[in-house]
C-alpha cells in the first residue's frame, strides 16, 4: 500500500476500492479511475511495487463478503480497508494502522499521515515540469481549456513522471546541474525488487 501510494499517488479510498483486475503486473501498469473524481488514470508501476503486490497476493485473506473478492487489498477479517456507514461515517483502517506504524518507527509528528504520500508525489513529480502528466496520475479534474482539446497523454510522459519520483525516493537522482530526468524503468521479469539487497531504501514523507 505504501509503495502504491508513493508510486501512484493513491489515497486510502483508492487503495480500499482497487480491484485486482485493474493491475497488470506483467505489463507493469494500473488502469483505475480515481474514486473521488471518477477521472480515468493510467499509471506505470515501479518494479518494487510489482514485486510487493506479487508477494502480497498469496497471503491475501479470503473475502468475507463475495462482493469483496475482487479487491486487491482486504483486512485480516476479509473486509474492505475503508468503509462508509449508512450515516456517512468513514472508517479508515489504513490511516489507523499507518499511524501506529509511524509511532512504532518514531516518525509520527503533527499533520503527518498516510495521505502525506500523495502530497509527496505531487510535490516531487512537479519538478518534472510536466504538470499535465502529473495531474493525470493524481486523478485531478482538468480545469484549463486545453484539457478540452487534449486527446491523450503518451505513456512515455507518464513513465517519466513516476520514474522521477522513484529516483527521488530511492536516492538516485542526477547530480545538481544535470537536467536529465531518468528514463523509463523497465518492469522486472521476476518478482524480485531491483534495489541492491544491501541497501535500505529511505521512506520520505510529506506532512499533509
Amino acid at each position: 500500500m505504501v509503495l502504491l501510494a508513493a508510486n501512484c499517488a493513491f489515497g486510502q479510498t483508492d487503495l480500499a476500492n482497487l480491484p485486482t483486475c485493474a493491475v497488470d503486473m506483467d505489463a507493469g501498469w494500473i488502469n483505475f479511475a480515481r474514486v473521488k473524481t471518477a477521472v480515468p488514470r493510467r499509471i506505470p508501476l515501479w518494479p518494487e511495487t510489482v514485486a510487493a503486490i506479487r508477494e502480497w497476493l498469496p497471503m491475501r485473506p479470503k473475502a468475507k463478503d463475495p462482493e469483496d473478492s475482487k479487491l486487491l487489498f482486504r483486512t485480516c477479517r476479509g473486509a474492505p480497508w475503508v468503509t462508509v456507514s449508512l450515516s456517512g461515517t468513514t472508517k479508515d483502517a489504513i490511516g489507523k494502522d499507518f499511524k501506529i506504524l509511524l509511532v512504532k518507527l518514531g516518525m509520527k509528528r503533527s499533520r503527518l499521515s498516510f495521505y502525506g504520500l500523495r502530497h509527496g508525489f505531487e510535490t516531487v513529480a512537479g519538478e518534472t515540469a510536466d504538470q499535465v502528466a502529473v495531474d493525470s496520475i493524481m486523478g485531478h479534474v482538468p480545469q484549463e481549456m486545453s484539457a478540452t482539446y487534449r486527446e491523450r497523454i503518451s505513456d512515455d510522459r507518464l513513465r517519466r513522471v513516476v520514474n522521477f519520483v522513484r529516483s527521488w525516493m530511492f536516492g538516485d537522482l542526477p547530480e545538481p546541474g544535470d537536467e536529465t530526468v531518468p528514463d523509463a524503468v523497465a518492469a522486472p521479469e521476476t518478482s524480485e525488487p531491483t534495489t541492491n539487497e544491501n541497501d535500505a531504501p529511505t521512506l520520505k514523507l510529506f506532512a499533509g
